[in-house]
């Protein structure tokens, strides 16, 4: 689950710069029932990823959620301890919450910098600690209570400096800390109660029984948490027992939060519960929220699909009714949900929750909307760690303008001068150059590939003077030329020639009608020759006047001096582009003996990394073969 929550961090925090609206995310993520720990170790996960400004305000919004949360649970147990009158302990105890109520309010008004600290040595718990009605009633258990006693006092102290100073983080590991140690302190008053009053036990063991609960249940929608349904996962599997787990992820909750708001977002989170909540009475089933936008189900019925699939369409039937102006505007929410088998086969309830997120990433990453079951051979947790990683890296390269252009030389054949450059775009962090062939599959799947055409344009666009003359070979991906702003960018492009695959010529031949009609700029026909490359595709794009090359397959031309299929094929292709009246270009030339057959075979120009390797634009040579 730490992966979704880092994933969902660097999301929201592309919307805004505002320091409300990163605070707000903080608070979601404590209201949405993620665990401190755990949303700590995110942060901690990408604090070189995202500015230290921005982090700073969303843990701020996290803490002070966070303390509002324990002030109204202080507030409630203060209320009932105000019933059980004449105890010198219970007094003692009153004190110290009223004491903490004051020390969160001076946090939450800003008057922390007046707030008097007590000494440990004044608190009013002292005297009763060293008292012999103590020593008789909790015995070895006064040895725990007097060491968390002064460590309060402390961490008060260290919290105030800390948080005065704007570490955050650090502030709320304090204070996470503190409230630890106060519970303790209740804890030793249940037993200590025991020893006194039956009344009196019975009143604190239901105040502690509720502080759990209302730690086990979500803010929001007032189902259980995460916390609880790990607490219920790790007492199935102990007992061995065998069921199905599923999680509904709702899709595009972001954009709903973003469009309706927040309120809505919510509204929807507590309709989607209470329709979780109707199958209770019909199936064996237990429901709880989890992260921000999605709910886990355990299903203790054999035909657990079936029920999934009802849960499914039931949930997906919501009509919700937004007013935005003077029109109302009707929403169904869409659903992708994954699960799997539960048996003996797993060892903890973190490993099943850790592969159920795996399952749900392929499912939002195949299909959206669909419903994914576990598959041991597929959902690899290494495979798909690595592609989060490069996910969550690939959003901060974009984020933070470290896309960059190389550019390798295209050279013609016959006279040896530079026809142009490709340009390949790499992704620089910490002196370091990460190629394109590293991220982009994930780019294309998720959807990043159209921002890093739009870095790519908008260089060349910047440094159209540095560039010269040359032709610049640019890919573009069959996404981006679908964006509004495609067109009106690259008409301001010179010498650019745009290139394009088979697959997205044939989707997309209006569009190219289109960029051919307005802009100068040619286009090539890349990576002809793999698959099931179409000679028709070529000639009804050459008779539009639409490609001006043909680059030849890769893959053709690194086997072209050993096998001779290849070489047969690529003969073909270029007594073909030479009847449709194309010019032809070799890619992967890796040595001399390559260069000499493409040349014998009178392709027209040629690139690889024996006649030169991408390089910035500062260093670009005079190159020649």
């Amino acid at each position: 689950m730490e992966e979704k929550v880092v994933s969902e961090i660097i999301e929201k925090v592309s919307l805004s710069n505002e320091n409300e609206f990163l605070e707000n995310i903080g608070k979601d993520f404590f209201e949405n029932g993620i665990p401190t720990e755990q949303f700590l170790t995110a942060i901690k996960s990408i604090e070189d990823q995202i500015d230290k400004n921005r982090i700073n305000q969303i843990l701020k919004g996290y803490l002070f959620a966070l303390l509002k949360k324990h002030k109204d649970l202080i507030i409630s147990v203060y209320v009932e301890l105000e019933t059980i009158k004449e105890d010198r302990f219970l007094e003692s105890i009153k004190t110290h919450l009223l004491y903490l109520l004051h020390f969160i309010s001076s946090i939450e008004e800003g008057s922390y910098n007046t707030f008097k600290t007590v000494d440990e040595k004044n608190c009013p718990l002292i005297d009763w600690l060293n008292s012999q009605e103590v020593e008789r009633s909790l015995n070895s258990n006064i040895k725990l209570l007097k060491k968390v006693q002064p460590n309060i006092h402390r961490l008060i102290n260290q919290f105030i400096k800390t948080f005065s100073e704007g570490n955050y983080y650090k502030s709320i590991r304090l204070y996470s800390d503190l409230f630890s140690f106060s519970i303790t302190i209740l804890l030793m008053s249940e037993m200590y109660a025991g020893k006194i009053l039956v009344e009196k036990k019975n009143r604190l063991q239901d105040l502690v029984r509720k502080l759990r609960a209302l730690s086990e249940q979500d803010v929001i929608t007032k189902i259980h948490n995460d916390l609880r349904l790990f607490k219920i996962l790790r007492i199935q599997m102990r007992l061995k027992r065998e069921f199905y787990i599923s999680v509904f992820d709702i899709d595009d909750f972001k954009f709903i939060n973003q469009v309706y708001g927040f309120k809505i977002g919510n509204l929807l989170l507590k309709e989607i519960a209470r329709v979780f909540e109707t199958f209770k009475s019909k199936y064996k089933i237990l429901n709880f929220k989890t992260g921000s936008n999605s709910f886990v189900s355990l299903i203790f019925d054999k035909n657990a699909e079936e029920t999934i699939k009802n849960i499914k369409s039931k949930i997906e039937n919501i009509e919700l009714e937004v007013k935005i102006e003077d029109h109302s505007v009707k929403f169904y929410p869409k659903l992708t949900v994954a699960y799997m088998k539960v048996n003996g086969s797993f060892s903890s309830p973190d490993e099943v929750l850790e592969i159920l997120d795996i399952v749900l990433h392929r499912g939002k990453t195949e299909k959206k909307g669909s419903i994914v079951e576990y598959d041991k051979n597929r959902d690899s947790k290494m495979e798909i760690a690595k592609l989060l990683d490069k996910q969550i890296f690939l959003g901060y390269a974009i984020k933070e303008n470290k896309i960059i252009p190389y550019f390798q030389p295209i050279f013609d054949l016959k006279n040896g001068e530079i026809l142009g450059f490709e340009a390949l775009f790499r992704i620089e962090k910490n002196k370091e150059i990460y190629t394109a062939g590293e991220f982009i599959d994930i780019a294309y799947k998720t959807g990043l590939i159209v921002e890093i055409d739009k870095s790519m344009i908008e260089y060349m666009l910047s440094d159209a003077e540095r560039l010269g003359d040359h032709y610049i070979f640019l890919n573009i991906s069959p996404q981006t030329i679908k964006e509004a702003w495609f067109l009106e960018k690259v008409k301001y492009l010179k010498n650019c020639i745009f290139e394009i695959t088979e697959q997205m010529a044939f989707d997309n031949i209006d569009k190219l009608k289109m960029l051919n009609l307005e802009t100068l700029n040619k286009m090539a026909l890349d990576d002809f020759g793999s698959g099931y490359s179409s000679i028709k595709t070529v000639v009804e794009l050459s008779s539009n006047n639409l490609i001006s090359f043909l680059k030849i397959d890769g893959s053709l031309i690194k086997e072209i001096d050993k096998n001779k299929e290849s070489f047969f094929i690529v003969e073909s292709i270029v007594k073909i582009a030479k009847t449709l009246g194309l010019k032809t270009i070799a890619e992967f030339i890796e040595n001399e003996r390559i260069l000499k057959i493409i040349k014998n075979l009178d392709i027209d120009y040629a690139q690889g990394f024996y006649l030169g390797k991408p390089s910035p634009i500062d260093e670009i040579k005079n190159y020649h073969t």
